[in-house]
């Protein structure tokens, strides 16, 4: 089996169990920050090769499908854990499997969801305590969409800076220091001013015929 992660080189395995993950003491160590400690475990019995999940928070996939269970696995099987994708290559006799890489880790959509799971799978925050966390809006400004960011940064739970860094390790959303950004002053002007105040949103500039925004909350989706 063989993960998109750089770090990782092929590996072929013919254990009874084969555990992947980021923790150290896997078989399959995966730097990929969306990957659990134990994530899941590749099985291998008389009938042939299995993946299981092992609770992982962001969950393991067999050709886009979501295992629950023990999941049986052919010659060529694309399992994705985290932001990795792995292809289990089974030898000719059977009693042997290789892991090749297939493409290169794709970022995890943003959510409220997945942003609360990242910060917990960081150790920034426990999940207690961001489901007690009040419900805020758009950064204590009058509006009916509850922000899971805005709780965060509001009550201290975590540093805006943590969650922007997180943000940018985890969903590659690019960090955007306004100071020094080359801003396209011509399209500020053009863009509705409450807008920009009332959703905490600037416009940067235009790049291939699409406006590039910088942007407090990179989950409030339905305001971009």
């Amino acid at each position: 089996m063989h993960s998109a992660t750089p770090t990782l080189a092929d590996t072929t395995t013919s254990l009874p169990e084969t555990r992947i993950g980021k923790g150290p003491r896997n078989v399959i160590v995966i730097a990929d920050p969306a990957v659990s400690t134990n994530h899941a475990v590749l099985g291998f019995d008389a009938e042939g090769y299995t993946i299981s999940d092992l609770g992982s928070r962001n969950g393991t996939f067999v050709g886009g499908v979501r295992v629950a269970d023990k999941h049986r696995l052919r010659h060529g099987d694309v399992i994705s854990v985290g932001r990795s994708r792995l292809t289990l290559r089974i030898g000719s006799s059977t009693d042997t499997a290789e892991i090749a890489g297939v493409q290169r880790p794709q970022p995890l959509p943003l959510t409220q969801e997945s942003l609360a799971s990242a910060i917990v799978s960081a150790g920034l925050a426990s999940r207690e305590s961001i489901a007690g966390l009040p419900k805020q809006s758009l950064g204590g400004l009058p509006d009916a969409r509850a922000r899971l960011y805005w709780s965060i940064v509001e009550s201290r739970l975590v540093s805006e800076e943590a969650l922007r860094d997180l943000m940018s390790r985890v969903f590659s959303v690019p960090i955007v220091n306004l100071k020094g950004a080359n801003v396209d002053e011509g399209i500020v002007s053009r863009f509705p001013a409450a807008l920009a105040k009332s959703n905490r949103i600037f416009p940067v500039g235009e790049e291939n015929n699409r406006l590039v925004l910088a942007v407090a909350d990179p989950t409030a989706r339905e305001v971009l």
